[in-house]
């Protein structure tokens, strides 16, 4: 078997044990879509505890660059993606072998189809918006001394912000947490993009454990 199938195989796993694991990537692979520079690097940082698996470490270093845990500090780091990865996502939703809700994403972040072709067949988004909740209650989980409102978690989104993209992240977000908006993010190097802010997850709240979602 080929190492680009075999890459195929471990993310269809993933998709199944550790979707969370995928969310992240496709929010990784999101923020460099967003970036114009050359040599970016991309980093995501968790709140671990001292019982988070060591071996987990060589389980996730299959997907990123760069896997990092930090006992002292409390933080597991997942540094860029290895390239394999990327290629074998575009394989995954090329041959339709995406879950429709991650499918529905790709097309909506990587493929750039407009509103009006999104809107045609929107599938049951609730296994993405499940990964995304999960990222909101991590963070809420860590910061429990701050406000709900002041709470968020955020999704890159690489293309030019109207009036009718925001509409429909309302329409796509709006069934699975109270407050959403668009705000803008402003980088170094004076380029401006936008981040969805999500809060305030509907529905039954999880208790999140990261070393299952890991």
């Amino acid at each position: 078997m080929d190492s680009m199938r075999v890459m195929d195989n471990k993310i269809i796993m993933l998709l199944h044990d550790k979707p969370f694991v995928v969310y992240q990537i496709f929010i990784m692979l999101e923020g460099l879509e967003e970036s114009k520079e050359d040599n970016f690097t991309h980093a995501i940082l968790f709140p671990i505890s001292s019982d988070f698996p060591q071996e987990r470490k060589l389980f996730l270093e299959q997907f990123f660059e760069r896997v990092e845990l930090d006992y002292k500090m409390g933080l597991l780091t997942l540094e860029n993606l290895n390239s394999s990865v990327v290629k074998s996502l575009k394989s995954l939703y090329t041959t339709k072998r995406l879950p429709k809700a991650f499918h529905f994403f790709y097309e909506w972040f990587f493929v750039k189809k407009t509103i009006n072709e999104l809107k045609r067949d929107v599938p049951s988004l609730d296994f993405f918006m499940n990964q995304v909740k999960n990222a909101y209650w991590i963070i809420e989980k860590e910061f429990q001394n701050l406000d709900k409102n002041e709470i968020s978690t955020s999704i890159p989104i690489s293309f030019p912000m109207t009036k009718e993209w925001d509409d429909f992240i309302h329409f796509i977000f709006d069934p699975y947490f109270a407050k959403v908006q668009v705000v803008e993010d402003y980088h170094p190097d004076g380029l401006i993009t936008h981040l969805i802010d999500v809060s305030m997850p509907l529905g039954e709240k999880k208790q999140v454990q990261i070393e299952h979602l890991f």
